[in-house]
């Protein structure tokens, strides 16, 4: 079983390149590992991506947790998780904290990064996981679209690899196969992937505030940072990309009426802009806010109506 993570970057000093997580597992007691394989010719031809000796601590969670914002420690609530592989301990809040207990939660196209503190083993192998950091790495947008069943990937186990991608591979759907070692690779079915880069995309920003005067908009926010986010008083998180960028659309309801960029948090949205836009100064303006990278453009949103 090949477990293909497309999530945030986790590991600052691993992963802030394109690639994406893969932890592999095998059903029989005896498993030896395994090689994940990747085809760009309809499966002509088989490359070798990684090879794996150990088990990927992994498997369904079979409860859902609601939508959080991810702002506070979450201490109501619990998880129950089925185990193909590994085993999970609880650690204390301050480990939790300081990166132990790691999670990817969901699916590709909706990972949450969640942390938890206390992992206890249940009478049917089942594990109750409580006390979470929700929402982690940027992807509290995802909090609220789990169902029962999603996949449940320790993200700190070291059997979890990362595996290096060429750029032109971003959005180009490829075939793998999990290969338990020493067997045929037609063996293993193929699993359709496609590499959506999402260790590079930008996080939202936060905080976003609107001020007028004569009429003009002056709309700023709070950047956050895919890498290197810690709290440091007074100093600003890394910028984590190669330049400093940003798209700020203005809607009206779901149409771009104009696209203004910029290289600091902020834009100015003049009174004569909005006449052009509306025809007349607005009372508020929706606004549809983008951090750019490099490589893949923009990332996620932050909306606000100000």
């Amino acid at each position: 079983v090949g477990l293909i993570v497309d999530c945030p970057v986790i590991d600052d000093g691993l992963q802030d390149s394109p690639g994406f997580a893969v932890g592999m597992n095998g059903y029989s007691a005896g498993w030896p590992g395994g090689i994940l394989y990747r085809t760009a010719d309809n499966g002509q031809t088989w490359d070798d991506l990684q090879a794996f000796t150990g088990r990927a601590t992994a498997g369904f969670a079979s409860t859902a947790l609601t939508a959080s914002a991810g702002n506070l420690i979450q201490r109501g609530g619990s998880l129950t998780v089925s185990l193909i592989g590994g085993t999970l301990e609880s650690v204390t809040e301050a480990q939790m904290l300081n990166g132990a207990n790691i999670a990817a939660y969901g699916s590709n196209g909706r990972w949450e990064i969640l942390r938890f503190q206390n992992a206890t083993l249940n009478a049917n192998g089942t594990y109750t996981l409580d006390t979470f950091w929700r929402g982690d790495k940027g992807t509290e947008w995802a909090t609220g679209l789990h169902a029962a069943n999603d996949l449940f990937v320790l993200m700190t186990d070291p059997d979890v690899a990362f595996v290096g991608m060429p750029t032109d591979s971003i959005g180009q759907p490829r075939d793998y196969r999990a290969v338990t070692a020493g067997a045929d690779i037609d063996s293993a079915s193929s699993q359709a992937f496609t590499y959506s880069a999402v260790n590079l995309e930008t996080l939202s920003g936060v905080h976003p505030r609107g001020s007028r005067s004569a009429g003009d908009l002056t709309i700023t926010w709070q950047r956050r940072t895919r890498v290197g986010g810690a709290w440091r008083d007074f100093v600003d998180a890394s910028l984590g990309e190669a330049t400093e960028s940003y798209e700020v659309d203005i809607m009206d309801g779901a149409t771009v009426k104009r696209t203004i960029t910029a290289t600091t948090p902020g834009v100015l949205y003049t009174s004569a802009m909005q006449v052009t836009d509306f025809g007349s100064a607005q009372a508020s303006v929706t606004v549809n806010i983008y951090q750019l990278s490099a490589v893949v453009g923009r990332g996620y949103k932050l909306e606000a109506t100000l």
